[in-house]
């Protein structure tokens, strides 16, 4: 018993020694092994869809629509999120990863930069924030940010400037009360009006046809010299004509030859019934021709729109016929000559007018016959408008009641992402309702139609400007004289 106490005393402190060595090399050995990785989850408030997330620059993600985002395999340390919020520039943050563990990143916090909400008001000159290099990912906000820091270097005048060339307005009637060249020169020299638009009511107190060869001489340069006028004034102040536009289509829906002062051609659908795209270019080149005289530069026409529904009062004869195959060579022909003249052609009334029953000048909004499958047939002639090299299309104020109340002039989904293209890819397909259209792919000049018409001003709408186009068309507003 006692040579076991002492066997014992004697191997205690041998057992503790080894275990001491053991948990020494443990030691040194876990500090020189490498940690595992770790991973980075973030969320992103207002992320719009399809945002973009970079780490250290190099690795690179697309966040969820809720703004969920995940890194794997990410080495332990420091490392650099780069992201950016819907509205503002770009933004970094830093994050500690830790290894073998998720680290959990919350990127709430909105950037302290310049927006549209914070800027000063018109007028005052204010620095935004410059970024440091050049954004990875370039998107329609990197343009309107763009857009927006320009604005805030503009002074009150220069911003009214520039908001004056998105409009083509109606001028006054014309009276003795009215002094129509004051009235047009402050519109010109003030705001730099976009463009006028020429009826009747412009040239003669009372419309009616004019019998008097001396009455009509009078009247006709009349109009000669306010076209000038208005040329001169835009060039004199701003460096740049005004567009001169009227409605001249042929038919009763040319203003001008209803006075007498241009050819009287007939209206479309009775030009169409010959079968022959060569009439049309004759008419369209006699119309062109008397415009350019005169001193015109754009005329809102052709009317494109295939007319399916015999009692549309809007459109009627207006229209080429009731089959894309007639009207598409024929509408092509009518654009082509008045280009070929130098007068600028807009066609109208995109998608197409040709199955409402309603004027839009009738209090209530049109509504399109259409089904959103048969929208793809009123599409085709202004498809073929644009690949013959159009300039300017028109949009209509009917709803497709299929698809949405309002009107298309300020439908995003119609006029920007139909008609322009989603995006960078103008080809990429589009969905409305349970159908999926390519986009038009057109890169010139959008125009509202008239805004003072019944069917929008009956409304009560608050207008949305982002989805206009580039021309705002109001015939009934002028800016009175005092």
């Amino acid at each position: 018993m006692a040579n076991s106490k002492v066997k014992l005393e004697i191997w205690i402190p041998v057992i503790v020694l080894i275990l001491g060595g053991c948990g020494f090399l443990i030691k040194h050995l876990l500090v020189d092994l490498p940690a595992k990785p770790g991973s980075i989850v973030g969320t992103i408030s207002n992320a719009s869809p399809g945002i973009r997330v970079r780490l250290d620059n190099q690795k690179e993600i697309t966040a969820t629509n809720e703004g969920f985002f995940r890194f794997d395999k990410i080495e332990p340390g420091k490392h650099l999120i780069t992201y950016k919020l819907k509205g503002f520039q770009e933004r970094e943050h830093s994050v500690v990863v830790k290894g073998g563990k998720e680290n959990n990143v919350d990127l709430r916090e909105p950037p302290s930069l310049v927006t549209s909400k914070t800027r000063k008001p018109i007028g005052e000159k204010q620095r935004t924030q410059v970024p440091s290099k050049k954004p990875l990912f370039p998107t329609k906000l990197e343009k309107i940010n763009t857009i927006l820091s320009k604005i805030d270097t503009m002074s009150e005048n220069e911003l009214l400037n520039q908001l004056g060339q998105l409009f083509i307005i109606g001028l006054p009637e014309r009276s003795e009360q009215i002094r129509e060249v004051e009235i047009s020169k402050d519109l010109v020299k003030e705001f730099n009006i976009g463009g006028f638009i020429y009826y009747p009511k412009n040239l003669v107190q009372k419309v009616h046809r004019i019998n008097s060869q001396e009455k009509l001489n009078k009247i006709t340069n009349n109009l000669i010299s306010s076209i000038s006028f208005l040329k001169e004034e835009g060039m004199k102040h701003h460096g740049v004509e005004p567009f001169i536009a009227v409605d001249h289509e042929g038919g009763t829906a040319s203003h001008l030859s209803g006075l007498g002062i241009a050819t009287e051609i007939p209206a479309p659908m009775a030009l169409a019934t010959l079968r022959d795209s060569t009439i049309i270019t004759q008419a369209s080149t006699i119309l062109a021709t008397e415009l350019a005289l005169l001193g015109f530069s754009m005329n809102f026409a052709p009317v494109v729109d295939i007319n399916i529904n015999q009692e549309n009062d809007l459109i009627r004869d207006r229209s080429f016929g009731g089959h894309k195959d007639l009207v598409i060579p024929l509408a092509v022909a009518f654009h082509e000559s008045q280009e070929a003249v130098g007068i600028i052609p807009v066609s109208k009334h995109f998608p197409g007018h040709g199955s409402t029953k309603e004027g839009f000048h009738t209090p209530g909004l049109p509504k399109s016959l259409h089904s959103i499958k048969s929208l793809k047939l009123t599409l085709e002639p202004f498809r073929k408008i644009i690949k013959c090299g159009a300039k300017s299309i028109m949009t209509s104020h009917l709803s497709l009641q299929q698809f949405s109340a309002e009107p298309i002039t300020f439908n995003k989904k119609i006029v920007t992402e139909l008609l322009r293209g989603k995006g960078k890819d103008s080809n990429s397909d589009i969905e409305i309702g349970e159908f999926t259209f390519n986009p038009l792919g057109f890169k010139g000049v959008i125009m509202t139609d008239d805004l003072g018409a019944a069917s929008i001003t009956k409304l009560g709408c608050i207008i949305n400007y982002n989805i206009f186009g580039n021309y705002i068309l109001d015939t009934h507003s002028f800016m009175p004289y005092s």
